[in-house]
């Protein structure tokens, strides 16, 4: 316990301890965050969630393009070469300015678009207009919404400073506490329905702010009213359109999205919603944590012109991510029924022809997984040579064939919901395939093609070798469920124990195949390094 307590104390963190704080506590993240969906999909009608997740899009909107882009591009690095400097007390100042004006800028705008909301929900979802109950509820949850883009705003550039006092217990905690107020608005919704929700979302935007004024508080820094633009703030503005423009971008796909299955029938965007969620995950636990323990080594060879050093390590940690994902892929595929039975079926208001759309949805999704996660990882070499242009550009590019592919599906080929998770797959290929195409233009850039190649076989050779495990499983637990005439597939228990052994089995038998096949890769992910040393 008293272990654990240190692990979470506030104070200044180790390069190893921030990262291992911020990689644990962003699984639990979004563990809790899979939970809170649960909780969603148990109490409310995929029709209730089409409102609430499309009420998210003015909101979400205004926050990413505005601030969430600039904050790791260009907040961060600003406040913690100042603090490193020992200037701490300017770097406390821009502080104050950033959030003075945030609150002023993002309050304006709230104000005015909370007026002219109706002329917005009608260009956002134009399918709700003969829907008037729906139309009038869209209406109201996103005027409210419109309060959490000044409580986060403020919450993050707080959390950028405490990053540059490289503090980072409070500012790793803050969204557990957010998702955990949605858990229990979930919960009310119950008997309040998604206002509920949508209230509990400006409570836990409130307890992110929050929970990090103590922490900012211990650094001295005090908060106060200012109206200055000092040369640092003039130095974060210009540095904050390349981000934010990516960042505006990829919301005005979701607009778009959003737009589209306003016309599908109910219950589709919420389905959605739900799965897209769910997908992410394998992308944030693997791909996220990969980049971030690989960054430091491949900033370094960059920085040295150790080319050598720099295809070692990238090469260590895409084989790293095809040995992990490829399992997680091949698993999901073969039990996205149980998977999604579980994730959004167990109440009462979703229905069977909904859970077979979010089956085929999480099937779709599953295929832009691993381009996604090696996109998301190629990235990052662009952002270590100080090039945040390229991997603008190559986002624009993947947001057009998601928006072209999710269009002519939707509006001209009359497809469902499902159309969107192939336009997201493509535009994760996309990027992939551009991102790797640049790079080998790059002439340091140079990955052991065959070698991989190699490496993938004995990746693909587990996988089905575990689904073929897995799938005899499924088949024995469900005669043996059908022989004793306990549990079943219909309960939520007998599919939760059929699920957990058909995995086990999977797993035991893609590890014991690598065991003898893939011994570094196992090694890597017990020792979690990923420099090429090690």
């Amino acid at each position: 316990m008293t272990r654990f307590l240190r692990f979470f104390s506030f104070g200044k963190h180790s390069v190893k301890h921030a990262s291992a704080l911020l990689a644990i506590t962003a699984i639990v993240s979004n563990v809790l965050g899979l939970g809170r969906n649960v909780v969603f999909s148990r109490f409310n009608s995929a029709a209730q969630l089409d409102v609430y997740f499309s009420s998210f899009r003015i909101a979400d909107f205004l926050f990413n393009f505005l601030i969430l882009g600039a904050i790791t591009a260009a907040v961060i690095p600003v406040l913690s070469e100042l603090v490193s400097a020992k200037k701490e007390a300017e770097a406390r100042e821009i502080t104050n300015e950033l959030i003075s004006w945030a609150i002023v800028i993002f309050s304006l705008l709230g104000i005015t678009l909370a007026i002219f909301m109706p002329e917005l929900v009608h260009l956002l979802v134009p399918g709700y207009d003969n829907q008037p109950d729906r139309r009038n509820l869209m209406i109201y949850l996103s005027r409210i919404l419109l309060i959490q883009p000044i409580f986060f705003s403020v919450s993050f550039i707080i959390g950028a400073l405490l990053n540059g006092y490289q503090r980072f217990s409070s500012y790793s905690l803050a969204p557990l506490l957010y998702n955990l107020s949605l858990i229990i608005g979930g919960m009310f919704s119950r008997n309040f329905g998604v206002e509920a929700i949508t209230y509990s979302v400006i409570i836990g935007s409130l307890l992110h702010f929050g929970i990090q004024t103590r922490e900012i508080w211990q650094t001295g820094f005090r908060f106060s009213l200012t109206w200055k633009v000092s040369g640092p703030l003039k130095t974060i503005l210009s540095n904050m359109a390349q981000p934010n423009l990516a960042q505006g971008f990829g919301q005005l796909v979701l607009l778009l999205y959003t737009n589209l299955a306003s016309k599908l029938p109910e219950g589709s965007y919420g389905i959605y919603s739900l799965i897209n969620n769910l997908q992410t995950t394998p992308t944030v636990v693997v791909a996220n944590s990969l980049a971030a323990a690989s960054f430091p080594g491949i900033v370094g060879a960059i920085t040295t012109k150790n080319w050598d050093h720099l295809n070692l390590t990238l090469a260590k940690v895409v084989r790293t991510t095809l040995f992990l994902l490829i399992p997680i892929v091949s698993l999901s595929l073969l039990l996205r029924a149980q998977v999604v039975r579980l994730y959004i079926a167990t109440g009462h208001h979703i229905t069977w022809e909904q859970t077979e759309l979010g089956i085929t949805i999480f099937s779709y999704f599953m295929l832009g997984v691993i381009p996604a996660s090696l996109a998301l990882i190629f990235s990052r070499l662009f952002y270590a040579h100080k090039d945040t242009k390229t991997p603008m550009f190559i986002s624009f590019a993947g947001g057009l064939v998601a928006m072209i592919t999710a269009t002519v599906g939707i509006k001209y080929l009359n497809n469902s919901i499902a159309t969107v998770a192939v336009a997201e797959a493509l535009s994760s290929t996309v990027q992939c395939v551009l991102s790797l195409v640049i790079l080998y233009r790059r002439r340091h850039f140079r990955l052991p093609a065959f070698e991989l190649y190699t490496r993938t076989r004995n990746y693909v050779i587990g996988g089905v070798l575990m689904a073929a495990g897995a799938w005899g499983t499924l088949q024995a637990i469900d005669a043996f469920y059908q022989k004793v005439g306990f549990l079943g597939t219909d309960s939520i228990a007998g599919l939760f124990v059929q699920t957990l052994v058909a995995t086990l089995v999977g797993l035991a038998i893609y590890f014991g195949y690598s065991a003898v096949i893939s011994k570094e890769e196992l090694q890597w992910v017990q020792r979690r390094g990923f420099s090429s040393a090690s």
